[in-house]
């Protein structure tokens, strides 16, 4: 229970961008485009923006799945697979 709680305080944004500086993996993130709570929160912007500042594709990919919603492996599998597919093409 504790950790239910303490999830709305956590900084999964701030952990991603140390991981993506250092460069030293790659972060693909894939999100539902009918999830809104990306837009309402300035998340899909910040992650926009760090897809242009990145060069390199292999270490920050980001992709959208239009007709998912949160449950993107639910919602959309067969456009989940061809992200991840794409991914490892790169």
């Amino acid at each position: 229970q504790q950790m239910v709680d303490e999830f709305p305080e956590m900084d999964f944004l701030g952990w991603l961008d140390q991981a993506r500086q250092s460069q030293q993996i790659g972060i693909h993130m894939v999100r539902g485009g009918a999830n809104h709570s990306w837009e309402e929160s300035g998340t899909l912007d910040l992650l926009q923006s760090w897809e242009r500042e990145q060069a390199d594709p292999k270490l920050f990919s980001f992709h959208t799945l239009p007709k998912a919603g949160h449950w993107v492996h639910i919602d959309d599998p067969k456009g989940l697979l061809a992200a991840v597919e794409s991914i490892h093409k790169r």
